[in-house]
């Protein structure tokens, strides 16, 4: 007869806590996008590389 395959207790909570992981995750960004409004950048939130040297703060780079 075949022997079913156990998973040890060390290997169940990692896939546990694994999975819990991703699912707090998945909800933070659930939470930032309904609740808090949090989007990509529009237009508004873009430089155009070519410009970049001609584009206030970049122009003038410091240390």
């Amino acid at each position: 007869m075949a022997e079913q395959h156990r998973i040890h207790v060390y290997e169940k909570a990692f896939l546990a806590v694994s999975v819990a992981m991703l699912l707090v995750f998945a909800g933070a960004l659930v939470y930032a996008t309904t609740m808090r409004g949090m989007t990509l950048p529009g237009e508004g939130g873009r430089i155009d590389p070519k410009q970049i040297y001609h584009t206030a703060p970049f122009e003038h780079p410091g240390v």
